[in-house]
């Protein structure tokens, strides 16, 4: 059993085992001194914070990392209201949870019921800012140069794109942290979007390095059927079909197993290897849900197009925050409502 609330002062959330309740001790993210609520605290309920005596703030002593419960078991687990537990914080050896794909489904929806107009103005403001971006950053230097020369014309906007794509991985971190925020029960800014952090780089150089994998993938798995068609062209076309298509699904393996990675490095600041080897940990033994549930958004997303597109408003928005409480059920983190 563990105890898990909120810094009264900066909000950070922290975990504690069940007898320490009543004992003082001090936050380790802003040093704020506050008595530790009894078991059965919810993680959103405040604490009553209270004067330190003179000197320095009292901290609570640490038990070993072996009575710490959890400790080992769970590197994800929020950091504890003690110094002894930063331990868990280490990236170590990580043993993932198994995913329930109703329990999933049914919590997304649970917590999309609640919070479908946040979700869905974020989504729109996300997407809208990045389309502006695009047409203003590819679109205008394209059409004012056009007229002078057509090939200056498509090297600006070609330049202008990957810019607007470099700030679409700026917008995603803030984003991902947003909805990581909601998934949690918390109530963030809109704002939030817009604060993509140091993180975005690291985010950045991660996509970058996928998409080169995935791309000498997709060249490696075509290359024999390439050689072939200068002696049978038929032949070769067909082997390179058949290369793409064996490169497409190996692709899709692998992107559900690195799908993790940017939300392990926004919220654990992992770096790029660092968090795509954390990333095939934790989604080892989860990856046919991933499949399953992709199967199933899939089609939700084609039925939703049937009714003029009018179901996109709600199968987006639920979509984008599905990722994210999967995240936290795979990590074994405590999602909207104490769940």
């Amino acid at each position: 059993m563990s105890i898990e609330f909120r810094c009264t002062s900066c909000g950070r959330l922290m975990r504690t085992a069940d007898d320490t309740a009543g004992k003082h001790a001090k936050c380790p993210a802003c040093g704020a001194a506050f008595t530790i609520p009894a078991a059965g605290t919810t993680a959103g309920e405040g604490l009553p914070p209270v004067q330190p005596p003179a000197g320095p703030p009292p901290v609570m002593p640490g038990p070993t990392p072996a009575a710490s419960p959890g400790a080992s078991a769970n590197p994800y687990q929020s950091p504890s209201a003690y110094p002894a537990a930063a331990p868990v914080q280490a990236a170590g050896a990580v043993h993932s949870t198994r995913l329930d794909i109703g329990d999933v489904l049914r919590t997304t929806w649970e917590i999309f019921k609640v919070e479908w107009g946040t979700c869905l103005a974020a989504g729109i403001l996300v997407w809208l800012t990045i389309a502006i971006a695009i047409a203003v950053l590819a679109g205008g230097p394209f059409m004012l140069l056009f007229s002078v020369s057509p090939f200056l014309a498509m090297v600006a906007g070609f330049c202008g794109y990957l810019v607007a794509l470099v700030f679409a991985a700026w917008l995603g971190c803030g984003a991902i942290r947003y909805f990581l925020m909601v998934a949690r029960g918390d109530r963030p800014e809109m704002g939030e979007l817009f604060r993509g952090g140091p993180q975005f780089v690291t985010v950045l150089l991660t996509g970058l390095l996928l998409s080169v994998a995935f791309m000498a993938v997709h060249m490696v798995a075509a290359a024999p059927g390439f050689v072939l068609a200068f002696v049978s062209p038929k032949m070769g076309l067909l082997l390179m079909g058949l290369g793409r298509f064996v490169a497409s699904v190996v692709i899709w393996v692998a992107s559900l197993m690195f799908s993790q990675a940017y939300f392990l490095i926004i919220e654990r600041n992992a770096g790029v290897l660092e968090s795509l080897q954390l990333s095939r940990q934790i989604t080892e033994g989860n990856k046919i849900s991933l499949l399953i549930v992709s199967i199933v958004m899939a089609v939700i997303f084609f039925v939703s197009l049937l009714p003029c597109g009018l179901g996109l408003f709600v199968s987006i928005p639920f979509a984008i925050l599905l990722w994210p409480v999967m995240y936290l059920r795979m990590t074994g983190q405590p999602v909207a409502g104490g769940r």
